[in-house]
Formats: structure tokens, C-alpha cells, sequence
């Protein structure tokens, strides 16, 4: 039996997000397999996705410091926390917490996973903190990317320590639904300018010059949510195409929907779309950066894809689900394959592998 080892995963809340719902199902897989397991967040949350109750929990509130501050403190709390509790293995997910992780664990024996959990291009724009990330992910033991594309953006030092996992697929979700599905478009993700959620909208409005029949139910919160709601009005869509709070029982919710629609601007690789697939949904994606939805959706076979920001050709993509149920059933049917493909437990093992390469752990770890 190999030595019990504890690890850390880090993430900035314990909510409703892609990130923590990819750490909510490998802690469990991770306890399961004999880790002791321990999960830092910097902010307070009661919602903690059904882990279990051995899992240890560090949540620490850093809202009501300054942009520095915060991340002064929670450099400081990653240390304290790795020190304190022993950790042997720390996981970060997110790209400020990546390097926050890597500068916290300096001359101390923790191994460090950073993990890329969305399109790394898109911190271009801050020149110097692209240049300061792509020296500190040098120091990093280990790379997750969630796409061949994300990873292959770094500079070639940070290749040489990186992987591709894709996110697994919890093992909660209900089985895929075969009746007659109802005259519904639906999308649940966070309402951010990141997921475009006006293109959506604006071609729900051509889709139902033709389609009055039809319905449009956006599920999340985010910042964005007050512009949508004004969107709405103002293409008279009032009654039906609705904004509606991110729900527990949100794979129940879609469950029946004719289609799922997602129309970002980039993505690492969206839970939400993936979720969908499983579920058996008709689902549409845009082809966008860092290329998620490509890795997974064949068009035409499993799923549809249109370009970023055409909303011509998503309305055009809306119009042919809806007027072809014939290949709205093929690409349900073959959409849920996914499941075999993110089952949680062959992810979890790709990750185990990818541990052991870097930590050195015993070949007596169980990867089944």
C-alpha cells in the first residue's frame, strides 16, 4: 500500500462554475482512491456540490481587500495552509491562482499542478502579466490544459511540462431523454460578455419571425444579466425569451428542451456544453477559441457548430434543428457517447498518471 498523500486543490469559490465542478468531482475520486484531500477557496460559499463530508475545506474571505491586497493574502494563505497541513501536492485552477500557487511554494517540498481552465490568448492584452505567467509556469512540476490548442500557445519551456485532460462528467447527471421534446432553446452558463449571450438572443428573434411556437430560457447570474433583460425588451421577446436565476436542478430544467445554444467568444471547455452532449441534448456551439468545442462536437454528427459571432448563421442553425428533426435525433443520439468518453473515473485515472509521473508515487496507486 503506498504512502498516504495530501493534496490540495485551489480555486477561488465553491459555486457555480466550470472550474469548481471539475474539482468537486476529482476530490471525490481523489478521496475515493486515498488521498486525503483538502480544497482552499477565497470565497464563502455554502454551496459545496455534494462533497463529501471528509473532504477538508479552507475557505477564506479576501472580498473586501484591494486588487493587490488580494493577492498578497492569498499568496500568503496558500503558504500557510501548504505548511500547516503538510501538503504534498498542490492544484491550482485558474491563471492568477496558478502563479499565486507557484510563488507560495517557493522553498517549500509541495509538488504543483497548475491547471489552465480557460483560453489563455485572452490575457494579451496585459503584456506584462503574460510574460511574468510564462516564467512562473516554468516552475510549475506540472501543466493542465483542457485543449491541444491552449496548450500549444505557451512558449515551448512550458510545453515541455504540459497535458491534455478534458474535464470529466459527473456521475450525477440523469440518463438522456428519448420522448417528445418541448419547443425550448436553452442555454446555462454564466452571464458574462465572454459567452455572448446577446448573440443568442438577437437570433432567437429571427428564429421565432418563423418559429412563434418556440421559447428561449437563459439560466445563470453574472454581470451581464440586467443588459440582457433590456435586450429582451427591447426586441419585444417579453414572455418568450426569459432570463431566469442558475438552478441546482438545472439538468432536470433543460432536461426536455429541443436544444442547447451556446454562442461564446471563447472557451477553455465548457462544462455546460459537454453536460449537454451527455444529456442527449441537440446542441450548438460556436467553433471558438481555444478550440473545446471542435475537440468534441463533429459537426453534423453530434452537434452543430457556427462561427463566433455570426448570429446569421447561429439563427440559420436554430431554423435546421427545428425543421429537421430527423438530424436533431441522430446528433441526440450519438451526442451522449461523450459519456463514455468523460466517464469521471477514466479522467480521474489520466490525472492519477499524470501525478505520478510527477510526484514519484508508489506503482502500487490504484488507477481502477
Amino acid at each position: 500500500m503506498y504512502m498516504m498523500k495530501k493534496v490540495m486543490f485551489i480555486c477561488l469559490a465553491l459555486k457555480s462554475g466550470g472550474a469548481e465542478r471539475v474539482i468537486n468531482i476529482l476530490a471525490n475520486e481523489f478521496l475515493n482512491r486515498g488521498f486525503d484531500v483538502t480544497i482552499l477557496a477565497f470565497r464563502e460559499s455554502s454551496d459545496c456540490y455534494g462533497l463529501d463530508e471528509r473532504i477538508h475545506l479552507e475557505l477564506h474571505s479576501v472580498a473586501d481587500l484591494s486588487w493587490f491586497s488580494k493577492r498578497v493574502e492569498r499568496i500568503k494563505l496558500i503558504r500557510k495552509v501548504i505548511r500547516e497541513k503538510e501538503i504534498d501536492l498542490a492544484i491550482a485552477f485558474s491563471y492568477y491562482l496558478n502563479m499565486s500557487t507557484v510563488l507560495a511554494n517557493v522553498g517549500l517540498k509541495c509538488k504543483v499542478i497548475i491547471s489552465e481552465r480557460n483560453d489563455p490568448a485572452q490575457e494579451d492584452n496585459k503584456f506584462l502579466l503574460k510574460h511574468i505567467r510564462n516564467i512562473l509556469y516554468r516552475f510549475a512540476d506540472l501543466l493542465v490544459c483542457q485543449t491541444e490548442e491552449a496548450k500549444a500557445y505557451f512558449p515551448s519551456k512550458v510545453q515541455e511540462k504540459a497535458v491534455v485532460i478534458l474535464n470529466p462528467l459527473t456521475n450525477t447527471l440523469p440518463e438522456p431523454f428519448k420522448g417528445e421534446r418541448e419547443r425550448e432553446i436553452v442555454c446555462y452558463a454564466r452571464l458574462n460578455v465572454q459567452k455572448n449571450l446577446p448573440m443568442l438572443i438577437n437570433a432567437f428573434a429571427m428564429v421565432y419571425q418563423k418559429h412563434s411556437d418556440y421559447r428561449l430560457k437563459i439560466y445563470g447570474d453574472g454581470e451581464e444579466k440586467e443588459k440582457l433583460i433590456q435586450l429582451v425588451n427591447e426586441l419585444n421577446l417579453i414572455g418568450v425569451a426569459e432570463i431566469l436565476p442558475f438552478s441546482n436542478d438545472i439538468h432536470q430544467d433543460v432536461l426536455k428542451a429541443g436544444m442547447f445554444v451556446l454562442p461564446s467568444n471563447y472557451e477553455g471547455l465548457s462544462n455546460s456544453m459537454l453536460e449537454s452532449l451527455a444529456l442527449g441534448l441537440p446542441t450548438i456551439c460556436t467553433d471558438c477559441p481555444c478550440g473545446g468545442a471542435r475537440m468534441i462536437i463533429d459537426d453534423h454528427w453530434n452537434g452543430l457548430l457556427v462561427p463566433v459571432g455570426d448570429t446569421e448563421k447561429l439563427a440559420s442553425a436554430i431554423n435546421e434543428l427545428i425543421e429537421n428533426p430527423t438530424l436533431a435525433k441522430i446528433i441526440s443520439r450519438n451526442a451522449v457517447e461523450v459519456r463514455k468518453k468523460l466517464d469521471s473515473q477514466k479522467i480521474c485515472d489520466e490525472w492519477i498518471n499524470a501525478i505520478k509521473k510527477v510526484c514519484n508515487l508508489s506503482k502500487n496507486l490504484e488507477t481502477n
